[in-house]
């Protein structure tokens, strides 16, 4: 069972207050995917991890919290007005988009991976390929900047099931057996043994955990 409450937040750009929707509890049914996607009932809340300001499109984790360097000058760079204006794009794949730009443009590639990873999965969602293939792409290149300087291995296993998700395979075979030297981790390792098999299949599709354990 999901449970919501209801709160009033006020954007740290504008100064807009609105009421948005907060997560007191979820269960979570099942395994996660190899990307990390948790299962129901869990799987349903995420939509609700990111806010934006429907005044200025201010978007982040809370909207009373400021990105460090983002202010009304950022929100009206080309940039940024070129995702809020696109019509095409649903307000609730928008605000992710708009809060991983916002930490790419803060260099926090971590957060700005998982921003675009989560647009990835809502397009999953549409079976719209091609933007799930965009957005994973983009969380592909947050995620290298961010190892650049993290030897963070569940980062890099995550790395690898994107390089397999968007037919890089001879990449994700590459840094699944380069982290397999490294990682000390029972089930990372039976990860990795896995992705390299799907790899070798040339499987792109989506896999869980289940499937590994």
């Amino acid at each position: 069972m999901t449970t919501f409450f209801s709160l009033d937040f006020t954007c740290a750009i504008c100064g807009h207050t609105e009421k948005f929707n907060c997560i007191g509890s979820t269960s979570i049914f099942g395994y996660m995917d190899l990307d990390t996607r948790p299962a129901e009932l869990k799987r349903s809340t995420l939509v609700n991890e990111v806010q934006m300001c429907t005044k200025c499109h201010y978007a982040n984790y809370q909207i009373t919290d400021l990105n460090e360097g983002v202010d009304q000058r950022v929100l009206a760079s080309d940039r940024l007005q070129t995702i809020i204006k696109d019509n095409s794009i649903s307000d609730n794949i928008k605000k992710f988009i708009i809060a991983a730009t916002l930490y790419e443009l803060s260099n926090n590639y971590h957060d700005a991976a998982y921003l675009y990873l989560n647009a990835a999965w809502l397009y999953d969602d549409l079976n719209d390929i091609e933007n799930s293939q965009k957005y994973r792409k983009f969380s592909i290149g947050m995620l290298k900047q961010y190892l650049e300087t993290n030897n963070d291995h569940h980062s890099r296993c995550l790395l690898v099931d994107l390089l397999r998700r968007t037919n890089s395979f001879d990449e994700a075979i590459t840094e699944a057996k380069n982290l397999l030297i490294e990682v000390k981790d029972d089930l990372l390792k039976s990860i990795l043994n896995y992705q390299i098999e799907l790899c070798i299949d040339k499987d792109n599709k989506c896999h869980n955990l289940e499937e590994v354990i």
